[in-house]
């Protein structure tokens, strides 16, 4: 085979995105008189089609130079994360779960629709836990192709700048909204103005005022940082890394990041190890401080939403 040395283009980047993206589950056709074997064909049906997938994918040329051409780095990356286990054995084990589930549902009474659309959607839920690694190979080209080929700049002080014209445009929509003050009681259901406008103005400003933006500085390494952010960010989002138990633990993420940077396609040495730490961890702690104001957002949302119907009754005596 003659392999792909030099870097892939965006399109063959995204071709395999798009490949490794792809759910190889047949629609599950459950027999209710024989359960354990229809998860078992639909489940080894999904392992064939995987094995198949994998080869067809070396002939990608974005593999190849990922894969083969970095096959030591990429392969020890992915491994980090997949360890290589025994998936025959690992099938035999969900089915038992499943039945077991399933085995509860009866005892309960339920429908036998709801009992097939609950194992159907089991079985969906299994194969993407089986298709993880296809899964991160197309987390890691999206983040590779963004950094080579990157379709926005994205620098603090263009978002800071935005942000504050953002912030003012609202202002001045909302004073002037409460000129409508002195036509409130004349309506019902409208509560004329609300304070939809200033939750908006106190939320973008808590993300300005907060750090919230990933980077607050630029320099000869931002472009590999905000690799470093796209990376890392998925896992923080899926719930998978978190400052408590997660799935992958923070020495995982590092060694991860690590790995992957060594790529030919990023200079040599392109981030110390203690600052590549640095990142991962701001990135944690940028998550808590947007969950934090999130969290106070919805709240406040909540409570005038209820305020609602206590309005309209005051309105109608």
């Amino acid at each position: 085979m003659e392999f792909f040395l030099s870097l892939p283009e965006k399109e063959e980047f995204e071709r395999l995105i798009d490949f490794c993206s792809t759910n190889r589950l047949s629609i599950p056709i459950i027999n209710m008189n024989d359960i354990e074997n229809s998860i078992y064909i639909s489940l080894s049906g999904l392992m064939e089609a995987r094995k198949k997938a994998f080869k067809e994918m070396e002939l990608f040329p974005a593999y190849q130079w990922a894969a083969v051409h970095n096959g030591a780095i990429f392969n020890r990356a992915i491994s980090i994360l997949h360890h290589d286990s025994d998936e025959k054995a690992q099938l035999i084990r969900v089915i038992k779960v499943i039945i077991s589930q399933h085995n509860g549902r009866v005892k309960t009474k339920t429908s036998k629709a709801t009992q097939k659309e609950k194992l159907k959607s089991h079985i969906s839920n299994v194969a993407l836990y089986f298709q993880r690694k296809e899964a991160t190979i197309s987390h890691v080209m999206s983040c590779l192709m963004a950094y080579l080929y990157p379709t926005a700049n994205y620098l603090p002080s263009d978002f800071k700048k935005e942000i504050n014209k953002t912030i003012k445009e609202l202002e001045k929509a909302r004073d002037s909204e409460r000129k409508l003050t002195k036509y409130r009681n004349l309506f019902y259901l409208i509560d004329i103005p609300d304070d939809t406008l200033q939750e908006k103005i106190n939320l973008y400003s808590a993300i300005r005022d907060n750090g919230i933006f990933p980077v607050q500085k630029v320099n000869d390494k931002h472009k590999v940082r905000m690799f470093i952010i796209a990376l890392t960010q998925k896992y923080i989002n899926d719930g998978k890394l978190s400052k408590e138990d997660s799935l992958y633990s923070f020495i995982d993420i590092l060694k991860f990041n690590v790995q992957l940077l060594g790529l030919d396609c990023f200079p040599v040495n392109p981030m110390e190890e203690i600052n590549i730490r640095k990142a991962i961890n701001q990135e944690l702690d940028r998550h808590t401080r947007e969950k934090f104001i999130y969290l106070q957002y919805q709240s406040t949302n909540a409570k005038r939403t209820q305020k609602a119907p206590l309005a309209l009754v005051v309105n109608q005596s």
